[in-house]
């Protein structure tokens, strides 16, 4: 597998445990949007069985993607790699634009329409080198 754009809520997956049967190790674009069960701990497990080739990731209407989520999302090797990154519809706030900032340095473009909870974004956030941000 090396592109996967199904949601995750068409496997019926009823716990993280179940994300172990598949091998995620040749991925590089992983499309998780409108999956509504995706969560911190789905992150965590994603870690365990993707590789360091995913460079393109779409939590897009993901309800439950919060600051704690990208927070532990930018702590795990499967982010080291990320070049492309959509968080659109997703509760993040301008903590979580921290925390992508400081933490993913190959990141180039970022997608952040219609975050509901994001007020502001930082001038240091927006002035970040070769980063497209998408509002």
């Amino acid at each position: 597998l090396i592109r996967c754009e199904i949601p995750l809520k068409w496997f019926e997956i009823e716990n993280s445990q179940q994300f172990k049967k598949f091998d995620l190790s040749n991925l590089t674009y992983l499309n998780l949007s409108d999956s509504s069960r995706v969560c911190k701990s789905h992150l965590e497990d994603l870690n365990r069985i993707c590789s360091s080739n995913l460079n393109k990731m779409s939590l897009k209407g993901c309800y439950r993607i919060d600051d704690k989520s990208i927070e532990c999302l930018c702590k795990l090797d499967l982010s080291k790699s990320l070049i492309e990154l959509n968080l659109s519809e997703t509760i993040i706030t301008e903590a979580s634009l921290d925390n992508i900032s400081k933490s993913l340095s190959k990141l180039e473009c970022v997608l952040i329409r219609n975050c509901k909870n994001l007020k502001e974004i930082s001038e240091n956030f927006k002035r970040r080198e070769n980063l497209t941000i998408v509002i």
